[in-house]
């Protein structure tokens, strides 16, 4: 009879726990993968440099940064923005986002034969502003490059 119970009560539950793992809205979406991708990136630290990635499941079950190359971390305490660098095959890409409080950090546009947006957020959505605006969440750049880097760098 206990087992009984402890199957109903599983079975009652299992719709509840699927909406919680598969939200609904984009913004539920990343509302559970913002944080969960911030805790990872921020656990990199520079002896990590160079290792490949396993990366991080996404609540659509999605994998993001596996088999990226951590190169550096880029954070201003001034601008409040944390840039993370990764190489995936000869390309570099950035993981970035900007505090709520902090100032937004400039996208660097993408050359006119570019076939993409060049700027997505963690669902693959294309993020649209010209700059990564505070509390927006992770904002992943594709055409970075080593002039905007040291942009950056000069920044902070």
């Amino acid at each position: 009879m206990k087992k009984a119970i402890i199957l109903f009560l599983l079975l009652l539950s299992a719709p509840y726990l699927a909406a919680q793992q598969n939200p609904e809205t984009l913004k539920g979406q990343l509302a559970l993968d913002n944080p969960r991708v911030i805790n990872y990136l921020k656990s990199l630290d520079t002896s990590d440099a160079g290792e490949k990635l396993q990366g991080i499941k996404l609540s659509d079950g999605s994998v993001t940064l596996e088999n990226h190359v951590f190169l550096e971390t880029i954070r201003s305490t001034k601008k409040k923005f944390s840039v993370y660098l990764f190489r995936i095959g000869a390309k570099t890409v950035a993981y970035t986002w900007v505090e709520p409080n902090g100032k937004p950090l400039f996208i660097p546009p993408c050359p006119s034969d570019y076939g993409d947006e060049g700027q997505y957020v963690l669902s693959g959505d294309v993020y649209t502003w010209k700059d990564v605006q505070p509390g927006d969440g992770i904002i992943i750049i594709e055409c970075v490059t080593d002039k905007w880097i040291n942009e950056i760098k000069r920044t902070k």
